[in-house]
């Protein structure tokens, strides 16, 4: 019987230079590659979205029913889920424990008929990453009409035309539908900026853009942040496994396909940390490419699709070591600190490029590191696994650090800037 890493190389060589996930998948009709593991938290996968507990009409009669709180309305384009959970559930989940306010979140196919409704009975029309139609701007211009304010919550650089080269480029998108797709949202996302009466941001970097380009706008800043489930879910994690890795594992949590050119930055380092430490195990969770140079320490690699934000917790936790490895852009410069809080709060240390939020979020070398050069990621890993005691503290900080700034007093960032927007 052929071994996988026989099959692996057959496969590779069928497929050209690089193979994808689910190419090996569809042909060798496995789940993972490498080594399965068992997931003893089988519960998580049938976790249902809380913004998806609701019908259309329950959630409109809750804001009916809610007539002596301010109401913000939360309206996506599409059901994408780590928006959705970073940019309103998360604010949704802070607000409604108030006295003060009460939040649902929209999608635009639920519009047709209740657009209305909607603003007849809310304070606050917040657009989170919307593209221009005609149906949000029926939605924006009833709620001019009531003179009720209508905010825009973008987290990226897809609203300015010159940017779109650079965008296209560091998301890999070669097709020309992809092409244009990305740039009819860019032109439709900055047509609807034009409309609106201000912005909220993920970081001070992307408020300075926005600034720039749309003077005399106010912009805020809401951090992404860790909600409730999240942290239980973590504490339950470490506290039923003590987990305590044999080997050593480090990994990487790509989530969708556009970090390829991300992870490929630290790939050729990663491959030489592994034919040197044949007791290091590499772990990557989402929608990658495995390149070639990965096929001498195939029986070092685990690899599995995308998870749901609760199971993701538990694959983080499985690791020793996670890894950010980030190209140095303006559109990297954008993106929150999300996936150093996301393993901090299952006391895993990171080790991330040193980008805009990572910069602020890491000291380095006390709840976690910067890799400044190609070499350090290397260097930092190989440190942390033999230094027990360094580990140890790095953890507890990364814990401290993820708990304290992004889940307690969330409502003392949230609740003034709201307030200022609904006079």
């Amino acid at each position: 019987m052929k071994s996988l890493r026989d099959k692996f190389k057959k496969h590779i060589a069928n497929d050209g230079p690089e193979v994808t996930i689910a190419m090996i998948i569809k042909k060798l009709r496995l789940t993972l590659i490498g080594k399965i593991i068992p997931h003893k938290h089988a519960n998580l996968a049938n976790y249902k979205y809380p913004w998806e507990l609701y019908t259309t009409s329950e959630k409109l009669d809750r804001i009916c029913k809610s007539p002596k709180k301010k109401k913000i309305v939360y309206i996506f384009p599409e059901r994408d889920y780590a928006t959705v959970r970073y940019r309103a559930y998360n604010m949704q989940q802070i607000l409604n424990k108030t006295e003060l306010y009460y939040a649902e979140i929209f999608f635009e196919n639920e519009l047709s008929t209740i657009t209305s409704e909607i603003i007849s009975n809310v304070d606050l029309v917040i657009l989170v990453r919307t593209f221009w139609t005609q149906k949000i701007e029926n939605i924006i211009g009833l709620a001019i009409k009531k003179e009720i304010p209508v905010i825009y919550d973008i987290d990226d650089l897809v609203f300015i035309p010159d940017a779109v080269p650079t965008i296209a480029n560091h998301l890999n998108y070669r097709e020309t539908p992809r092409l244009v797709d990305l740039a009819g949202k860019t032109l439709l996302n900055r047509i609807i900026m034009q409309r609106v009466g201000g912005f909220i941001t993920t970081n001070q970097f992307l408020q300075n853009i926005i600034n720039a380009h749309f003077p005399g706008k106010p912009c805020y800043v809401i951090p992404n942040f860790l909600n409730d489930e999240q942290v239980l879910c973590s504490k339950e994690i470490i506290d039923a496994d003590k987990i305590n890795h044999q080997p050593f594992k480090i990994g990487y949590f790509s989530g969708s396909s556009t970090h390829q050119n991300d992870f490929d930055l630290i790939a050729n380092q990663l491959v030489k940390l592994l034919e040197n430490n044949p007791d290091i195990e590499l772990k990557i969770v989402g929608d990658l490419n495995i390149s070639r140079q990965f096929e001498p320490v195939i029986n070092q690699l685990t690899i599995t699709g995308l998870k749901n934000y609760l199971q993701l917790q538990k694959e983080i936790a499985s690791v020793d070591i996670n890894l950010v490895p980030l190209v140095y852009n303006e559109f990297n410069n954008c993106k929150s600190e999300l996936k150093f809080f996301e393993a901090g709060i299952v006391r895993v240390p990171t080790i991330a490029s040193p980008n805009y939020s990572y910069r602020n979020a890491i000291q380095n070398g006390e709840n976690g590191f910067l890799a400044g050069s190609a070499n350090d990621w290397s260097d930092l890993i190989l440190n942390l696994k033999s230094d027990k005691s360094l580990y140890q503290t790095i953890s507890e900080n990364a814990y401290q650090s993820s708990i304290n700034k992004y889940h307690k007093n969330r409502e003392e960032i949230i609740l003034p800037i709201i307030k200022s927007i609904i006079k």
